[in-house]
């Protein structure tokens, strides 16, 4: 909805935004937690999630394989995917595809560094 206002001999169009909602982030660690190549399961909001820290770039996915539910936390990360422990199926840091299968995909979730702290925001992205 515009609303217009006349200031000092000029029409300025206002947008009024209702209900914008703000992406809520965690705290789930600091960054000194977590080994280049390696990751830490968080729980937030009842989701487990695994943080990973690549190349000192930190990422968030569904702590979950799809293939028998290992715990891509413990996995090991290498040129942008992370290995599941348990059988070795492979995804995408950034988008959470399978590499065998794109069709397959494990949630991911927005990160952010505040000073040496992890967030999380707990709503995966689309």
């Amino acid at each position: 909805m515009a609303k217009f206002t006349k200031v000092c001999s000029k029409t300025l169009k206002l947008t009024i935004v209702k209900d914008v909602k703000m992406a809520k982030f965690t705290k789930v660690c600091s960054k000194n937690e977590i080994e280049e190549g390696k990751g830490k399961v968080v729980e937030v909001e009842g989701k487990k999630i695994a943080v990973l820290n690549h190349n000192g770039k930190f990422f968030a996915i569904s702590n979950t394989c799809a293939h028998m539910q290992g715990p891509i936390g413990e996995g090991e990360c290498n040129d942008g995917k992370v290995t599941c422990p348990w059988h070795g199926w492979e995804y995408e840091l950034e988008s959470g595809k399978n590499t065998f299968d794109e069709n397959i995909k494990l949630d991911t979730y927005e990160v952010k560094i505040e000073g040496g702290d992890v967030l999380v925001n707990p709503k995966p992205k689309k």
